[in-house]
């Protein structure tokens, strides 16, 4: 099965629900493109996940669903459009680099 699998500068403006039925991936990267919205069922189809990079697209939020990424170590949201951080990423107890700088981050 495929382990990791990268999409960059494709100009992508959705997040390509095809990736979802890739259920071994274990690194994703869909950096540098236009995606403004992450599946809501990314957790249940992606389980295996242990690194996700999303820099530099258009994210406002990220869907709760992503709170079952419970094997992320790596998570990558710089140069995106987020205000906040979602509060379940609190409970990723595997993740050990998360990066959001040049986002619009309230504190």
């Amino acid at each position: 099965f495929i382990e990791g699998f990268e999409l960059h500068s494709s100009h992508k403006d959705k997040f390509d629900v095809q990736i979802m039925a890739l259920s071994g991936l274990r690194t994703l990267s869909l950096s540098q493109n236009r995606i403004s919205v992450v599946d809501e069922q990314i957790g249940d189809s992606l389980s295996a996940l242990t690194e996700l990079y999303l820099r530099t697209n258009f994210l406002r939020d990220l869907p709760s669903g992503m709170a079952s990424l419970t094997l992320l170590t790596v998570l990558h949201l710089d140069q995106n459009e987020l205000s906040e951080i979602s509060p379940w990423v609190r409970e990723l107890t595997c993740l050990v680099d998360l990066s959001v700088s040049q986002n619009q981050l309230q504190y």
